[in-house]
């Protein structure tokens, strides 16, 4: 049975004890295809990408699946990019919104940043569903992910990014949209490297 047919629980995840996906494409910066993508899906308007956190190169965002690769609702950080998430975005990501799909699940879940995109909301995977409000994302020129609803698609108020509590634990969040570069000891990071990957042969 899918996982995401269970309600996404708000809790955190450890970054140390997520099972990474198995995927251990070479990352390259020509690629233009996608791995896993639903049938009719033209994968020439998408690239297939890890998204890697500018201020800790080693952690990359990574849905977490069973053995039948159907996701949790929630997502975590992996510490080796290499074994991390491979997601599928618009080859234009930095020119129009789009959904960003974990190309390696089952049913192809995208990211959701929550029903009304607002910041306390954990961000989790879930199944498209043009009613909502969160599932629309777009790369802007300092490199945050936001939220681009579609009643006001050139609105970048919330951004994706990782919040870490004062215990150290970390999270994957929707909070408003920072400015500026990210910098150690911050407990909101929102700059990401897209880091494009080779299809598989």
């Amino acid at each position: 049975m899918p996982l995401l047919a269970s309600a996404a629980a708000a809790l955190s995840i450890n970054t140390t004890t997520a099972t990474p996906s198995t995927n251990t494409t070479a990352t390259s910066s020509t690629n233009s295809s996608t791995t896993g993508i639903s049938e009719g899906t033209d994968t020439n308007k998408t690239k297939s990408v890890r998204l890697q956190l500018n201020h800790n190169t080693t952690k990359c965002l990574s849905a977490i699946m069973d053995s039948d690769g159907y996701a949790q609702p929630e997502l975590t950080f992996v510490q080796n990019c290499t074994y991390s998430t491979v997601w599928v975005v618009p080859f234009d990501f930095d020119q129009q919104p789009g959904e960003v799909v974990c190309g390696e699940c089952n049913e192809l879940p995208i990211l959701d940043g929550g029903k009304y995109g607002n910041q306390t909301n954990q961000t989790v995977l879930a199944m498209p569903d043009e009613q909502r409000m969160g599932q629309k994302w777009m790369i802007d020129s300092d490199q945050r992910i936001s939220l681009r609803p579609p009643t006001d698609p050139t609105k970048a108020t919330f951004c994706l990014g990782e919040t870490i509590d004062d215990k150290g634990g970390s999270y994957v969040r929707t909070e408003y949209c920072g400015d500026g570069p990210d910098s150690g000891g911050s407990k909101i990071n929102q700059i990401w490297n897209l880091i494009d990957v080779e299809k598989d042969t």
